[in-house]
């Protein structure tokens, strides 16, 4: 019998990882053919295919430990980001007659610009929000009550 629920168990949660999947490249999409250029509708599905796309990988996680790793990962992404997105910035302004420095330049620094403004606060939300969940979850289940 534990054999069975380990399968099902697993079956479970690749089922969820898909539909994460799924919904984040169609939330993603959706954000991109509205555009995100100054449009709320269209950088809330960006973020919340992102936030999706996160918790496609992260639904198996049960420590709080590991969470709290993706926050900080998160809130470092978001400072390298944006330090990195204006120095490459910096170097492609300053060398702008040099091209096989300018475009790769141009390249990274909006690399970064992503980076610290797309992919870096939705990690953050969520190794935090997860943390918290586990947490709590870890705590309630010692203590003898069941969620």
């Amino acid at each position: 019998m534990g054999a069975m629920n380990t399968i099902l168990g697993e079956r479970k949660e690749r089922t969820v990882t898909l539909l994460c999947l799924g919904l984040a490249a169609a939330c993603i999409a959706a954000g991109l053919v509205v555009g995100i250029s100054d449009n709320p509708p269209g950088i809330f599905l960006t973020y919340g295919g992102i936030l999706l796309a996160l918790m496609a990988w992260t639904n198996r996680w049960r420590s709080p430990k590991s969470h709290l790793w993706l926050a900080a990962i998160g809130l470092v992404a978001f400072f390298a980001g944006a330090f990195l997105h204006n120095a490459f910035y910096a170097v492609g302004e300053y060398w702008k007659a040099v091209a096989w420095v300018r475009y790769p330049a141009e390249a990274l620094h909006v690399f970064f610009f992503l980076v610290a403004v797309l992919a870096a606060p939705p990690a953050f939300v969520l190794g935090v929000l997860g943390a918290v969940a586990t947490g709590l979850s870890r705590l309630l289940g010692k203590s003898g009550a069941t969620a």
